[in-house]
């Protein structure tokens, strides 16, 4: 049926059609930082929806696990992945760091450290392979 665009009983506010939620297409969004450098910026990217599902999966199976001592001391050079949280995904801690193994997850104040054992310092390295990394990861040894 026609509706007269000026009518403001079609479109008035309470009526079904505004109650529909927007996607915010932040919601997901997470920056993924290679930890590498002294005193210079990081690489840092912004992963697709394919690879924060994907790290989400993976931090939910390294969380059902029992928690561990932290990482060990930092060194300079290669000293893991920081990702950061920035739309808030509920599934996933505010922030982690993965190195050598541990996985540390940063909630508000609280951190809690777990083994790495769905691998998720080593998907993050083909991550970061796969944004023309490669040569660098590989001058560090990795």
């Amino acid at each position: 049926p026609f509706h007269d665009p000026y009518d403001e009983q079609a479109f008035h506010p309470s009526k079904t059609f505004y109650e529909v939620p927007v996607m915010n297409p932040q919601a997901d969004r997470l920056t993924i930082r290679l930890l590498i450098h002294s005193g210079r910026p990081d690489p840092e990217w912004a992963p697709g929806e394919d690879v924060v599902d994907k790290l989400d999966s993976l931090v939910q199976e390294v969380t059902a696990g029992q928690q561990v001592d932290g990482p060990p001391p930092p060194v300079l050079g290669y000293r893991g992945f920081l990702v950061q949280n920035l739309g808030k995904r509920a599934s996933l801690p505010d922030s982690f760091t993965v190195f050598r193994g541990i996985f540390s997850a940063h909630r508000g104040a609280k951190t809690q450290h777990f083994q790495d054992t769905a691998k998720i310092e080593q998907f993050l390295l083909e991550e970061a392979r796969g944004r023309d990394l490669g040569e660098t990861l590989e001058a560090l040894g990795l």
